[in-house]
């Protein structure tokens, strides 16, 4: 048998090598790869996403090289204006370890459902791309539901899905459900959460209205897997008005000696072991069978001279069971029951119909009906299920929209267009054929048209606007205690320039410590269609979005920005100081206060009005000031003293069967004086150029004192009769307005408005100051002592 020729031999010997080359290369292009771990969960809040609300993207990568490796991670969605915003961070990978990081992006309020968000990877030093994934959210909420979380776990709700529609599959909308019969605004529970997948930066969970944590897997702030930037998020949200509700343990709590232990009301010495039955008039009786058995409880001895500490709720002893503390904007709530624990949830208490356990918690005034009764009540024509819709907050859009910029233009091409048609068609038709020159028509077009071109070009150029300018509408919070300031933003912001411009919020402040946040969610509700023709994309630093290189087009843009610091002294980005209001005030033997309050402001403030919040779960008091002009000038020092005749409680509660919203307190006189307004359609707020009307400052006044106690609305009119459908408020933009948490602690509260002065947050355009004008809502606190600690 003949031998294989050697040179056959070397020919397969050589295409063996070349293809375990090949083979090789890919192997090694494999293990040179990222890839991104994405889950549905992972977008938003498991998988929750609210329109025109910040939303965090948790983002797990792993490396498969075998070196560490930088890379860049994005997250690419659209802003109001269909420009790209690419969220990034970046982030250093060790070879074979998974990573988790967080982005953040503010989707606009026009988000879609079914709308894609990009997530992908590059290499920082190529910049080639190495994974990509696409996610669609699991839910996408509208701007009308509230959110609760919940971290840990609960057979059931704690009593909280009683205050949800009991009617099942109604729908205003896709992803709205009808509100509760006795409520303005529905809400949705996000729960079984857990501390260590807490996002890391305090706008990760701008989702939540309220959070609260329970003992049964629900985490803790001592987990060594929640790290420092976890704590310090959890603790700026609180910081910027967010509440944190605590189901206290009876045994084993670790809340007093974490990181997070001085924003509680509450130390560890301070709890005091109960085992008692737990009381009626909070939880309710036991159904039919059922019977009280005692539970473990917590007394709560919080400090009484603190005035920062407030006790909401006690038992029939008097021993306390709920606490709350300020903290900042925002508060921290502790419960010594644990209104999750299976031996409560074993005996089935009914709760009470007024005044229950969840009102006192979060302010609300709802009563809560038992299901049955509702059906009952709807049938016999008792309760009115028709609903209309008025939004408190649309006047927003109107106040910063930027008319001037395209009005005078607009109407010169109009009129550069009219008298070019007249002359351009019969003007020179007739004048041509009365002196017999038809055959310079088309010369005669020509030049007129060469002519309008030049007079429409310099008409453009010479009323172009030249300056920059800011239009905006703020709401600036006070607490005289710290003298920092919570300052929230919606403006227009004009540049005569094409190109881009870096925008930068707090520019004195260090990048470590820079929180405050820019974006452009827009302002309209309802999508329409004014998006750029020529989108353009920009980058964000995902984990400090204070500053931002944006694209503009010598138009405006509209934004969104969110500042926490100190506004009493010069920095670079703040036209002018605002000067903390001083005040010398004490209690009355009523417990009242009295004294004198000076503006240290440049400029008045107009309709002022008072509320003064005893603390302790009592109701509010409110008085206007007893000035005929409704003003409180620059440096004017007014006198507090006991106005009887001017004080009303700021919501009366009632039995809700023969209501008259006159009697139902300041909130309810408001709430009578708005019902007229409304009007809705595909479920959200009708918002439109026509609607987009200039509203009076009465008008405008009521609804941001309706929006600033949102929470503590009285309930819609639902036994009204008739064919006439209920009206229910809502703040699609205005969720920011909200301070009733203010009202647990004893404090006296300002409010009073300002015109035409300049934006009350520091911001830099390419290092520029750029001049602003716009209103402003100032919400003053000023914590007041006991009597016999009062200066």
């Amino acid at each position: 048998m003949p031998g294989i020729p050697v040179n056959k031999i070397k020919s397969l010997f050589l295409i063996v090598m070349v293809s375990l080359l090949c083979l090789g290369g890919q192997v090694f292009a494999q293990l040179d790869t990222v890839e991104i771990l994405l889950e549905p969960s992972d977008l938003g809040i498991e998988g929750v996403v609210r329109r025109g609300t910040w939303t965090p993207l948790r983002v797990t990568l792993l490396s498969n090289g075998a070196e560490h490796r930088t890379v860049l991670c994005r997250w690419r969605y659209e802003d109001a204006d269909g420009d790209t915003v690419v969220a990034q961070r970046e982030v250093t990978l060790q070879p074979q370890v998974e990573q988790t990081i967080w982005l953040y992006g503010h989707p606009p309020l026009t988000q879609s459902g079914k709308k894609p968000f990009v997530v992908d990877v590059i290499d920082k030093e190529s910049g080639k791309q190495l994974d990509r994934e696409v996610q669609v959210p699991k839910e996408v909420v509208t701007p009308l539901t509230s959110v609760i979380g919940v971290l840990g776990r609960s057979g059931g709700m704690m009593g909280l899905e009683r205050y949800r529609n009991q009617r099942g599959q109604t729908f205003i909308a896709p992803g709205q459900r009808e509100p509760y019969i006795t409520q303005h605004e529905n809400f949705e529970i996000i729960a079984s959460l857990q501390f260590d997948r807490l996002p890391d930066r305090w706008f990760g969970l701008s989702l939540f209205d309220t959070l609260i944590w329970l003992p049964q897997n629900g985490g803790s702030p001592n987990d060594a897997r929640v790290n420092d930037a976890m704590l310090m998020g959890l603790r700026e949200w609180v910081e910027r008005g967010g509440h944190l509700v605590i189901m206290m343990p009876p045994a084993g709590q670790q809340w007093t000696s974490s990181p997070l232990g001085d924003m509680l009301p509450v130390t560890k010495t301070q709890l005091r072991a109960l085992h008692e039955k737990p009381p009626t008039h909070l939880l309710g009786w036991p159904r039919a069978g059922r019977e009280l058995i005692e539970i473990d409880m917590l007394a709560l001895d919080v400090n009484p001279d603190d005035e920062q500490i407030s006790v909401i709720a006690k038992d029939r002893k008097q021993n306390p069971l709920i606490a709350t503390k300020m903290y900042g904007f925002g508060r921290v709530t502790v419960s010594g029951m644990d209104l999750s624990s299976p031996t409560l949830r074993m005996m089935n208490l009914q709760p009470p119909r007024y005044d229950s356990i969840w009102n006192k918690i979060i302010g609300w005034q709802t009563p809560l009906y038992d299901p049955n009764y509702i059906k009952e009540e709807i049938d016999a024509g008792r309760i009115n299920g028709q609903r209309n819709t008025a939004d408190l907050s649309r006047f927003i859009p109107s106040l910063i929209t930027m008319k001037n910029t395209t009005g005078p233009a607009l109407l010169l091409a109009l009129l550069v267009f009219a008298v070019y048609w007249v002359i351009a068609g019969p003007v020179s038709f007739f004048a041509l054929k009365a002196k017999r020159k038809h055959k310079f028509s088309w010369l005669v077009f020509t030049g007129v048209i060469g002519i309008f071109i030049a007079v429409a070009w310099g008409g453009a150029y010479m009323m172009r606007p030249t300056d920059a300018q800011v239009s905006h509408f703020s709401i600036l919070d006070i607490n005289t205690s710290t003298d920092e300031v919570h300052s929230h933003s919606w403006f227009s912001l004009y540049l005569p320039t094409f190109g881009d411009v870096k925008i930068e919020l707090a520019p004195d402040q260090t990048i470590d410590i820079n929180r405050n946040t820019i974006s452009a969610p827009g302002v309209e509700v309802r999508e329409i269609k004014s998006a750029f023709l020529d989108p353009q994309t920009y980058e964000v630093k995902a984990s400090s979005p204070h500053v931002a290189t944006v694209p503009f087009r010598s138009t405006t843009k509209t934004l969104e920005a969110d500042y926490f610091g100190v506004l009493n002294e010069k920095q670079n980005g703040l036209e002018e100081p605002w000067m903390t209001p001083t005040a010398n005030l004490k209690l009355d033997s009523e417990m009242y206060p009295y004294g004198t309050l000076k503006n240290n402001f440049t400029f008045p403030l107009r309709d002022v009005v008072f509320i003064y919040a005893k603390g302790d779960g009592e109701m509010p008091v409110v008085w206007r000031l007893d000035k005929s002009d409704k003003k409180w000038f620059a440096g004017e020092t007014i006198t507090i003293s006991d106005p009887a005749a001017l004080k009303m409680v700021i919501q009366a509660r009632n039995d809700y069967k023969n209501r008259s919203f006159k009697l139902e307190g300041f909130l309810g006189k408001l709430f009578d004086g708005r019902r007229g307004d409304g009007g809705m359609f595909g479920g959200l707020p009708q918002q439109n150029t026509a609607q987009q009307r200039r509203f009076s400052a009465d008008r405008m006044t009521q609804m941001i004192e309706m929006m600033s106690f949102y929470t503590m609305l009285p309930p819609p009119d639902f036994r009204s009769k008739g064919q006439n459908p209920v009206t229910i408020f809502q703040r699609p933009i205005g969720r920011k307005f909200d301070i009733t948490d203010w009202l647990s602690q004893r404090r006296l509260i300002v409010i009073g408005y300002v015109d035409n002065e300049s934006l009350p947050m520091p911001l830099t355009v390419d290092g520029e100051v750029i001049p602003s004008n716009g209103m402003t809502v100032v919400r003053w606190s000023h914590m007041l002592k006991k009597p016999e600690e009062a200066e």
